[in-house]
């Protein structure tokens, strides 16, 4: 059984050996380096999580459209910086 890379694979491997019955698995000499490595060639993403709470009988659809909208430029933002380049698309279709 290969013993799995970066953060936690190793001792998650050995966890899942332990459980299937395996009494070897192969661990790659400095599993964390081959994990920053594959990082460092992961493509650029970016998450944002926003609460707008509400009553049914008091949704608005406009607050969460604007809420949206803001969250939208936000991350367009934080990736044009990153990839230090306007993107083009992802727009919101209305």
């Amino acid at each position: 059984m290969s013993g799995g890379s970066g953060g936690n694979g190793p001792l998650h491997a050995t966890r899942v050996a332990e459980k299937v019955g395996v009494r070897r698995i192969v661990v790659p000499l400095d599993p964390g380096a081959g994990s920053a490595v594959r990082f460092l060639s992961a493509p650029v993403s970016f998450e944002l999580v926003r609460s707008l709470y509400v009553q049914v009988s008091d949704f608005d659809v406009a607050a969460v459209d604007a809420l949206l909208g803001d969250m939208q430029r936000e991350a367009t933002a934080v990736v044009e910086a990153v990839l230090r380049r306007p993107v083009r698309g992802g727009r919101r279709q209305s």
